[in-house]
């Protein structure tokens, strides 16, 4: 506790070699000044959170892509400012001292400190951030003066590998580094956004434009952003909504083709992340394992796996862009016989890179988006490709470019056909959802006339053709230029509609008695449905049931305070939903802001007579 002493054995305190007790106070001096009337402030009447980096501008998003950024932009740390520091010698042996007189012990200091240099991380540091490199110099703020606490400052700032922010300073005293001050402190973001996807892409856009003085992370479990477009690759991935209304509303879609395959948009959610400047905002490989609120300090704590390390993230406000699916397990039911099968089970959602189907016999099990989408993919160069469906869905064929968006765009300005083209495809699924709703007849009558048209003569509509279902209880399926049907006009394709007796070594036995020979068998089954990329939520260290809790429209949870899952729509672009509820959570947090406000929780009144709803309105398999 006390020292360190001189080496010649006289008990007494060695000056030089002392280290300083560091502690930042959790407050910027520019930040303390513009909120209150003290130039100080009361530095003992809050608890000290360790340090709050607001000295670096926010950049704005609308910036040239070209510039290059100046050193403190690029300081994830915010050292570059004017820091309150207090420093405790704590030596008693150095000579009597009352045990109350500490004045001699503590210098109040004010630090300038600006950024020098920007590192990449050493073996030995955090990867998740680069090493800073400072100068700046100190001084003394009381009516004690102390040429000591009167000095140059060089110093560095690194995140270690056990998630802390580590602060180090030299005290330079006639050009020689003379004092050494270490400090950690917590990692807190104003917001977190979990995901680096589409929706957690959107969430951190809103977050950027409408609260631009928060400090906030986006945390990506994967190595690489995309969400869903980086998971699948899958033959043939593409979307199943237009890109109008899928894309980000902030960064329009520009190419023609509405539906794009998964490298495309995979492309456009990286140009758009560079564009918008939120690169910087992103650490990929840190999955969130549990956040657990603690109403003492009214914020969360993040246990955050960084390539296998626990790291502890703290912040006031989570939003959660990690969709609602689980990544990292397919959904399996149980098919009885499959572990007897010799040749190759693929599911869709961990794709083999090396997989060679070309003349190969392949079954895929499924009747939705997905195995719509093998069918056409694979039979072009596989032996065979049978889909095999227990039960068939509504399939429409659309244009890959509609002829009413070529006119738009050829005969009005951009501007106007592009918020044209966008309003048609935001109207076009909310009237079919009507259609099928007040006309259920008509509708089913009308697809039926459709399916008949565009199938061959050996191909019969019943039953492969026939869902069990009405329109709009689930998603309609989408056939780019009709590729679905227009392959099961060739002779490597069909369709069988039947349900599985047991899988043996070479192929499946049907319930009706038929057999279908395979080489492959892809389980195109749906999705294992997962809110919050599988974290634990907990409240004051109490585990959180989700299945139990209502939620405030559709997004945040009841009894849990600031949070938010960011939850699209299901009969149409996921998107739109998920950019809705983004925008309306932040509003909720400028409306904080506004109220001088620091939890916001909903709550139900049990005497509200509320009528209970499914989250995801859908009865699909996968749900």
């Amino acid at each position: 506790m006390w020292g360190p002493f001189r080496a010649d054995g006289s008990g007494r305190v060695d000056w030089e070699k002392l280290e300083a007790i560091m502690v930042v106070l959790g407050f910027n001096l520019k930040v303390l000044v513009e909120e209150s009337d003290m130039p100080i402030g009361n530095l003992w009447g809050v608890k000290f959170r360790g340090a709050i980096p607001y000295s670096a501008p926010h950049l704005k998003p609308n910036l040239d892509n070209r510039l290059e950024l100046p050193l403190d932009l690029r300081d994830p740390y915010g050292a570059t400012g004017t820091w309150l520091r207090v420093v405790c010698f704590l030596a008693p042996a150095d000579g009597p001292r009352p045990p109350i007189d500490i004045r001699e012990a503590i210098r109040f200091i004010k630090l300038g400190i600006t950024v020098t240099k920007i590192e990449p991380p050493g073996p030995g540091d955090g990867q998740a951030l680069p090493v800073v490199h400072f100068k700046g110099a100190s001084r003394l703020m009381h009516a004690f003066w102390d040429p000591n606490a009167n000095s140059e400052l060089t110093g560095t700032v690194r995140l270690t590998t056990e998630g802390e922010i580590r602060w180090t300073s030299f005290s330079i005293f006639q050009g020689e580094e003379r004092w050494r001050s270490e400090g950690t402190m917590e990692e807190h973001f104003d917001i977190v956004v979990v995901g680096a996807g589409l929706a957690g892409i959107s969430a951190a856009y809103r977050v950027q434009t409408m609260l631009p003085n928060r400090k906030f992370l986006i945390l990506e479990a994967r190595e690489r952003i995309g969400g869903t477009w980086d998971i699948f690759k899958y033959p043939g991935i593409r979307s199943d909504s237009d890109l109008t209304t899928y894309g980000f509303p902030f960064a329009p879609w520009t190419k023609e083709r509405q539906i794009a395959n998964g490298s495309e948009i995979a492309d456009y959610i990286q140009e758009t992340v560079k564009s918008c400047r939120l690169e910087d905002k992103i650490r990929l490989s840190h999955r969130v394992l549990t956040a657990d609120w603690c109403s003492r300090e009214k914020r969360w704590k993040l246990t955050v796996s960084e390539n296998g390390t626990e790291v502890v993230i703290y912040t006031e406000f989570v939003l959660w862009g990690s969709g609602y699916y689980d990544q990292w397990e397919g959904l399996n039911p149980i098919i009885p016989g499959i572990e007897r099968f010799e040749g190759i089970v693929a599911h869709p959602q961990f794709w083999p890179e090396d997989l060679d189907y070309s003349s190969k016999r392949v079954v895929v099990i499924g009747s939705g988006a997905t195995a719509i989408t093998l069918l056409p993919a694979m039979s072009r160069t596989a032996a065979h490709v049978t889909m095999l469906q227990r039960s068939p869905s509504y399939i429409l064929p659309i244009p890959m470019v509609a002829a009413e968006d070529r006119i738009l765009r050829a005969y009005l300005p951009k501007w106007i056909s592009s918020r044209l083209v966008r309003w048609k495809y935001l109207l076009l699924p909310r009237l079919t959802m009507e259609l099928c709703r007040y006309f259920p007849g008509i509708i089913r009558a009308g697809m039926r006339r459709l399916t008949k048209a565009l199938l061959p003569v050996h191909i019969p509509q019943d039953p492969h053709f026939e869902p069990k279902y009405k329109m709009g209880e689930q998603r309609i399926c989408l056939a780019p230029d009709g590729d679905f049907f227009k392959c099961l006009h060739t002779s490597n394709a069909s369709i069988v509609t039947d349900t599985i007796d047991t899988v043996t070594s070479t192929g499946l036995e049907l319930g009706s008695g038929s057999r279908l020979s395979a080489d492959i068998i892809v389980t195109a089954t749906g999705l294992k449905i997962q809110l919050f990329g599988g974290a634990h939520l907990k409240v004051d260290g109490q585990m959180v049931n989700i299945s139990e809790k209502y939620a405030w429209n559709g997004t945040m949870l009841q009894d849990i305070p600031n949070a938010a899952m960011m939850i699209g729509y299901t009969s149409t672009a996921w998107t739109l939903g998920a950019d809705i509820m983004a925008q309306l959570v932040i509003k909720v947090m400028v409306a904080m802001e506004k109220r001088g406000a620091k939890v916001v929780t909903p709550r139900l009144d049990l005497g509200m007579g509320v009528n209970p709803a499914p989250l995801l309105d859908i009865n699909a398999t996968q749900i």
